[in-house]
């Protein structure tokens, strides 16, 4: 048996953290998904609302509905892009999990050489999924920031709605 396999045996922490890091993180992602699976019914209520809105909008304020409606429909695709992100994510955290379950199987039966392409294809695996969590997670920060912009354009709009309303008679 290959002596640095026979020292990381002796530590179950080592294989521990192999298995329940990437594990920790799959499920990490998969609540981080439904989230943004929220975040995206939200965001296409959000465009239908503003549709509707704009199909009867008066001329002074078509141009904020449809302001709105991009930057609505911007929201949705950068969460969708991160739904994407965060669907990677998982899958590459959960292939990690089960590489480092098979490179402990391998480790038991003394196979160095398949070993250690299995570290490699695991390391690889958490790597990718990590990169992928990290995208995902400043697409959520960029949509959270157009959702700031779209509450803008909507007071906006109540602004000039108020301001176009006749003075209160006495």
């Amino acid at each position: 048996m290959d002596p640095t396999v026979a020292t990381d045996m002796q530590n179950p922490f080592i294989i521990l953290s192999y298995i329940v890091g990437p594990a920790l993180l799959t499920n990490a992602t998969a609540l981080l998904t439904t989230a943004t699976s929220n975040r995206l019914a939200r965001a296409v209520d959000r465009s239908r609302h503003l549709l509707g809105e704009l199909a009867d909008a008066a001329p002074e304020l078509e141009q904020h509905f449809r302001r709105g409606l991009e930057v609505s429909q911007r929201r949705a695709r950068v969460i969708v892009r991160a739904m994407g992100a965060l669907y990677l994510a998982a899958g590459m955290f959960a292939l990690a999990t089960m590489l480092s379950v098979i490179g402990a199987v391998l480790a038991q039966f003394g196979a160095p050489v398949a070993l250690h392409v299995d570290v490699i294809a695991a390391a690889v695996a958490g790597g990718l999924g990590f990169a992928a969590l990290v995208s995902a997670a400043v697409g959520l920060v960029e949509e959270a920031r157009l959702a700031l912009r779209g509450l803008a354009i909507e007071a906006a709009e109540v602004e000039l709605t108020i301001s176009r309303r006749p003075a209160p008679c006495s």
